[in-house]
């Protein structure tokens, strides 16, 4: 079932065609995802929701080009991710998308300033990388938490430095796994508001997995995936 939003006038950032992944399991297979399309246009924030094991993490893992399909296509304005060489594909990740996740993935070892700079080690801005990982934690209110380690800060401090690192090479798209499911309901507006504020003034587009209707709700449109398939919009 086709769930491709048509915005003539608005660019698509995203888009996933026919997109299906499934694991062989003895002399049978496992279906993940089922012929799953969709189309996130420019600066569009969209809640993918759905139960436990419908999917959602599966399909966030094949839009950023970190799993490769069993079939069907995602397209990253325009370009198809798989065409590209891994080397390519590595790269296009790097600088076109950035990645949030639960459980935040910071390096203990590093501060956050650090922390923030990893993304642009390997990309043109290596020079500037301290400069912009400062403007970028001043950005999402954590300037006076540059040298911190992860240990020293609350999990929507963690959070907000996860954020930050997303956004180090200036990317077109941000995938969030379940970016509120590790914080209180206070810190999980508090980080919700952020993402509004960023796709607001720096116009991101935003792709948000979410088990929680109260997150989704907050996004411009929500995608419910169930038993690996779109559904239906209600009548």
């Amino acid at each position: 079932m086709s769930m491709i939003a048509t915005h003539p006038s608005i660019p698509a950032v995203l888009q996933a065609i026919d997109l299906s992944k499934w694991l062989p399991l003895g002399d049978t297979r496992i279906d993940i995802l089922n012929s799953v399309s969709l189309e996130v246009v420019h600066g569009e924030w969209v809640a993918v929701t759905g139960p436990s094991g419908s999917g959602k993490s599966t399909l966030l893992g094949l839009l950023a080009g970190l799993d490769e399909p069993s079939g069907g296509e995602v397209r990253l304005s325009g370009q198809n991710l798989f065409d590209a060489p891994e080397p390519e594909l590595a790269r296009m990740r790097n600088r076109a998308i950035g990645i949030v996740f639960q459980s935040f993935h910071l390096i203990p070892t590093l501060t956050a300033c650090e922390n923030v700079e990893v993304p642009m080690q390997i990309g043109p801005d290596r020079a500037n990388a301290s400069r912009r990982a400062r403007e970028l934690l001043e950005m999402v209110g954590l300037g006076d938490r540059l040298h911190h380690r992860p240990f020293q800060l609350s999990g929507g401090q963690q959070q907000r430095v996860a954020i930050a690192r997303s956004l180090a090479n200036s990317p077109d798209l941000i995938l969030a796994d379940e970016p509120t499911g590790n914080l209180d309901s206070k810190t999980a507006t508090a980080i919700l508001d952020l993402f509004d504020r960023l796709k607001r003034d720096l116009g991101l587009t935003i792709v948000m997995i979410t088990h929680d209707p109260g997150v989704a709700a907050r996004a411009d449109r929500t995608i419910t995936i169930v038993d690996g398939r779109v559904a239906a919009p209600p009548q």
